[in-house]
């Protein structure tokens, strides 16, 4: 069973809660049905937008004319067109693309439009009712497809029954990046369909990055041991889906895991002396083959998924400092260790130019033991990395605050990562879920 990370990230020093993020952040692959929303009822959307003025019920019994104004000459908002059309067909809604409306088909406007606040540029959008006209308006490309996301929570009831609840609507993201962590390495890997199923689905809630997690089920040439076939990611399905997702505005930002959670690759005896201890699961810091190996996967990695982002992991190195390590661990401390390799996979990937997230790792040395040596990190490595703070659980007593102030405090950029709490489980423990994803965000 797939497990799930929830990532929300933005400047920390910014106020970044609002309904929107917390209802966004809640979803996950295994919690995204929704009851069937009765017309007239008052409309709870998801994410909450900023802005929501319920006005009335327009019946399309009809049909619906789409007029894009942009379409001709942009192929992200025909795209956009065609999505809604096809989402619309689906619920046997009449759509109507011609150049000219028919007299009784209500009228959706898409517009673009680049005077919008600053606020709205990136990912904002509008949404006004008129006598016989919806119009949807954004700056960006990204802005016009979640309006038409928002568009399609605004009809209830299919076919003949069909309703379009008329609303004034302003909206715009408090954080950059919204997405879900999927944890590929433990149990089945998804076919590509079903991958593409989940991009659609996320991004019809505003989720604009997919984190897929490897530790050995990401396909690689130059270490084709690692991938049992059948049972992972091929170059090819890769591709296709970062393209897929392009579509839909949504970020693949793989993770494979760089020096702790790999038992599986080091099991192989190939491998066997690049382990801290005997078929382990960790990468020993001080053996020279574990940087080229690193540089070997990422660099195909990077080939495979030309977005901003490359995740290290980094994560639940507990076997560090017993094996081949130990007496480097004695002299000078686990901390010290475990961020000079972590330095030395930053540099090492340097030429790949991505900006690298690694786990603010409770577990580990650094963080929460030796917060200090966080801040004594060159401010290149800084530059380059991406704090990812992580905490699965609720903090009623506590907080959230001790995961993300080492970071934050040492000058990282630091992103917020919960917990859904759906793995060893049927079905994801909301009573843990919730309270963690909505006090973790609100805290960061």
């Amino acid at each position: 069973m797939a497990q799930f990370r929830c990532f929300s990230a933005a400047a920390l020093s910014a106020t970044v809660l609002s309904a929107s993020v917390i209802s966004a952040s809640v979803l996950s692959a295994s919690a995204l049905l929704t009851p069937a929303i009765q017309a007239q009822a008052p409309l709870h959307l998801l994410p909450t937008p900023r802005v929501f003025e319920q006005a009335r019920a327009q019946p399309i019994a009809h049909g619906l004319h789409i007029v894009c104004t942009s379409c001709a000459s942009d192929d992200e908002d025909r795209f956009t067109e065609q999505d809604l059309a096809q989402h619309l067909a689906a619920r046997s809604v009449t759509v109507d693309a011609s150049p000219s409306a028919t007299a009784a088909a209500f009228t959706i406007q898409m517009v673009r439009d680049k005077t919008l606040p600053a606020e709205m540029q990136a990912e904002g959008y509008t949404i006004t009712p008129g006598a016989n006209t919806l119009t949807l308006t954004a700056a960006s490309s990204a802005g016009l497809f979640y309006a038409a996301q928002t568009l399609k929570q605004l009809v209830v009831q299919d076919g003949p029954a069909a309703v379009l609840e008329l609303a004034t609507i302003r909206d715009w993201p408090a954080m950059t990046w919204r997405g879900v962590h999927d944890d590929l390495s433990r149990g089945p890997v998804p076919t590509l369909a079903f991958q593409e199923d989940l991009v659609r689905t996320l991004a019809s809630y505003k989720v604009n990055l997919y984190s897929p997690y490897f530790e050995h089920t990401q396909q690689y040439a130059s270490n084709p041991l690692f991938a049992p076939p059948g049972g992972a990611m091929s170059a090819e399905d890769a591709r296709a889906l970062v393209a897929y997702a392009a579509r839909f505005h949504v970020t693949i930002a793989p993770e494979q895991e760089a020096f702790g959670h790999l038992h599986h690759n080091l099991t192989w005896e190939t491998y066997s002396t690049l382990a801290e201890t005997p078929h382990g699961a960790v990468l020993a810091p001080g053996q020279p083959g574990s940087l080229a190996l690193i540089s070997k996967m990422f660099t195909e990695l990077a080939g495979l998924y030309p977005g901003p982002f490359l995740h290290i992991g980094a994560d639940e190195t507990v076997d560090l400092g017993t094996g081949l390590t130990k007496a480097d661990v004695d002299a000078r401390g686990l901390g010290p260790v475990y961020l000079d390799f972590l330095q030395k996979i930053v540099t090492t990937l340097a030429p790949l130019h991505r900006k690298l997230l690694f786990w603010g790792d409770p577990s580990d040395a650094v963080g929460q033991d030796s917060p200090e040596l966080l801040k004594t990190l060159p401010a290149a490595f800084k530059e380059s990395t991406i704090a990812v703070a992580w905490e699965y659980n609720p903090q009623p007593t506590r907080g959230f605050a001790r995961f993300l102030t080492p970071f934050t405090a040492a000058g990282f950029e630091t992103w917020v990562a919960t917990g859904v709490n759906n793995w060893s489980r049927v079905w994801p423990d909301a009573n843990d879920a919730l309270p963690n994803i909505q006090g973790f965000i609100a805290e960061g």
